[in-house]
């Protein structure tokens, strides 16, 4: 009967299956064992399988089974695997393998079978057991996990971030592609803790120091630090790692990902350059407008209190008040427009800033500029250098104009002793004006005369006078900025040890008709361009 044990006894030479399994708790056993378990001759044919077996390989006529080589139940890859572990066990040995073999009606199995000789009283092979576990589902979650793994490394190569793994000490032991084309370095090169090479030396030792503490607690970590490209260049990267287990929930190393941020942390740069432009540029008004306050109470007070003076005098004392507090107004309208181009600054990309641009007498607007700087330093020499009766009309517009001007003088007084004087010029030259401003200062190498007009840039080795206070490296970027929106240039002649004369130079226009020397009616009447 299928699925017991068939009354013919095997060969002579060996025992009766009956007598292999007396004991009817045992046969029962064996029988609702959900493996299929098989009784094969030396030659290996089947000669008994238990019921488990049979509905495990959808079997309906065992009977047309039996005595059939059991090798031939097998095809392709798993014959072979099925031929090798047969002989395995013909040889007195215990034979393994796994292998594909679909069922009789089709159905697709995985199966784990181990062959097992079994020898008689003489020591001789006997028969052979041949057990077989259905191992179909583990063998579909390996294959889905294979499947998810080379979707994670064909994702992970062809990624645009850097992806990497590490064992459980922090080793590397894999990144992907995309590491190469940023480092340059192959993953031979950098496995281990070779990788760590590439990160900047100042940033070297924190970032070791925190992942070996990350690896200790068993956290993930966050860290930015700077990394070597393939361009030469130190790149700001963001690092997240975080510990990941295998199938037995054991820890197996870290995952992680290294994110180029240099792009967003030179944005954040320019933001703190933009609170820092709107530091400089919004002071830089204020000194003017603090010495005519200054002056213009003084004035009051000697009004107030000196009722002997005559009224000619009185006057041209008020007179004066008068004109530092339009001047002080003039500042004051001029911080206000300056918030404003802040503002619009930050929300246009180009940086660029409306101009009001009008026809201007440029000697008059330095020689004010001047007077008004005098005032704020009045222990210091500014020699002019003025056109006397010549106006040099220009087409600009005249809040910038000042800005520039008191930048290259606010610098040369910095920056030069307080014993020697400042010189301040205005000239014609051809069709273009020039006015610039020399300095006895330290003056500057070749090197700083290329990069001074950068923003940011700090001439090295070079300190102000006093308690000048350290620049920011933004005004002469701004004044360079300012002149070109307006059609001119910038620069300057210097040499180490021999001063430095900061000029610009913008294209001279034709008065206004009926204007005489100066242009304050020109530029009041023409309006912003």
């Amino acid at each position: 009967m299928a699925g017991t044990f068939p009354e013919q006894g095997p060969p002579a030479r060996g025992p009766s299956i009956e007598e292999l399994l007396q004991e009817s708790h045992t046969r029962e056993i064996i029988d609702n064992s959900p493996d299929c378990i098989k009784l094969l001759d030396h030659e290996g044919h089947l000669l008994w399988l238990n019921r488990g077996g049979i509905r495990a390989l959808e079997i309906e006529d065992v009977a047309s089974c039996l005595n059939s080589e059991w090798v031939t139940f097998w095809s392709g890859e798993g014959r072979r695997l099925a031929e090798q572990a047969l002989a395995e066990a013909r040889a007195g040995r215990v034979g393994h393998f796994e292998g594909f073999c679909p069922t009789m009606k089709g159905s697709p199995r995985w199966w784990q079978v181990t062959i097992t000789p079994f020898f008689d009283h003489g020591g001789r092979i006997a028969y052979l057991l041949a057990i077989s576990r259905d191992i179909t589902e583990r063998k579909q979650a390996e294959a889905a996990l294979k499947a998810s793994e080379e979707r994670f490394r064909s994702l992970a190569e062809h990624a645009p971030i850097i992806i990497w793994q590490t064992d459980t000490t922090g080793a590397a032991v894999y990144f992907n592609a995309t590491w190469e084309r940023f480092t340059g370095l192959s993953l031979e090169a950098c496995q281990g803790w070779r990788w760590t090479d590439a990160i900047h030396p100042s940033d070297r030792r924190r970032v070791l120091e925190h992942w070996r503490m990350a690896l200790t607690e068993q956290q993930p970590y966050e860290a930015q630090f700077r990394l070597l490209g393939a361009d030469g260049e130190y790149h700001d990267m963001l690092v997240r790692t975080t510990p990941y287990s295998d199938a037995r929930l054991q820890s197996a190393g870290y995952i992680g990902t290294m994110l180029d941020i240099s792009k967003q942390t030179a944005l954040e740069r320019q933001r703190d350059a933009f609170l820092s432009l709107a530091t400089h540029e919004l002071k830089t008004p204020l000194t003017a407008l603090l010495g005519n306050l200054q002056l213009a109470r003084r004035l009051l007070r000697r009004l107030a209190h000196s009722a002997e003076l005559d009224e000619e005098t009185r006057q041209q004392l008020f007179q004066q008040a008068q004109g530092l507090l339009e001047r002080g107004e003039q500042h004051l309208r001029r911080q206000n427009r300056l918030i404003n181009d802040l503002l619009e600054m930050a929300r246009n990309h180009d940086e660029t800033l409306e101009l009001r641009q009008a026809h201007w007498n440029l000697v008059e607007i330095v020689r004010e500029t001047v007077q008004d700087l005098q005032l704020a330093f009045p222990q210091r020499t500014i020699q002019l250098n003025l056109p006397e009766k010549e106006p040099l009309f220009v087409y600009i517009d005249r809040d910038r104009i000042e800005q520039v001007v008191h930048n290259y003088l606010t610098n040369a007084l910095k920056y030069s002793p307080p014993e020697q004087p400042i010189e301040v010029g205005v000239e014609r030259n051809d069709l273009v004006v020039r006015c610039w401003v020399r300095d006895a200062g330290p003056g500057l190498p070749e090197e700083a005369r290329e990069h001074i007009w950068e923003r940011f840039y700090q001439v090295p080795g070079i300190r102000p006078y006093q308690n000048a206070g350290a620049s920011l490296g933004l005004g002469l970027y701004i004044s360079r900025r300012l002149i070109q929106q307006q059609g001119g240039e910038v620069g300057v002649e210097s040499r180490e040890g021999a001063g430095s004369t900061f000029w610009f130079a913008l294209p001279l226009v034709a008065p206004p008709e009926g204007v005489g020397e100066h242009a304050e009616e020109a530029g009041r009447t023409e309006g912003a361009a």
